[in-house]
């Protein structure tokens, strides 16, 4: 059993006893990648760049924002520095027309998470 969730990458399961009665705790894995980014914004952020490059401008607006938040800013950066996505003009990284895509790495992870 601990060989397999090693192998399924789940938590080791949790062998107690509680007043004589023994109870074992499965763990499974949580759904969506949410729970892997620690974001929901994130996670939407990846799906939006699985269909094609995008531009801050335009991935706000897939999401249904009529302006690029903070938030958007901060969860592009982090995803920047995870290698998942990568700009388009690195050498320009302030440019009106910079757009990201998904590394090879993303594509992967998104893959290793349907």
């Amino acid at each position: 059993m601990l060989d397999r969730c090693l192998k399924a990458d789940i938590r080791q399961p949790e062998f107690r006893i509680n007043a004589g009665y023994f109870i074992l705790t499965l763990w499974r894995k949580t759904a969506g990648i949410e729970s892997r980014l620690e974001s929901a914004l994130a996670a939407k952020i990846l799906l939006i760049l699985k269909i094609g490059e995008q531009g801050k401008s335009g991935m706000a607006s897939e999401l249904g924002h009529k302006t690029v938040s903070g938030e958007l800013h901060k969860q592009v950066k982090r995803l920047l520095e995870l290698e998942l996505i990568e700009m388009t003009i690195p050498d320009k990284p302030n440019s009106r027309l910079q757009k990201y895509r998904l590394t090879e790495k993303g594509k992967r992870f998104l893959i290793e998470k349907e």
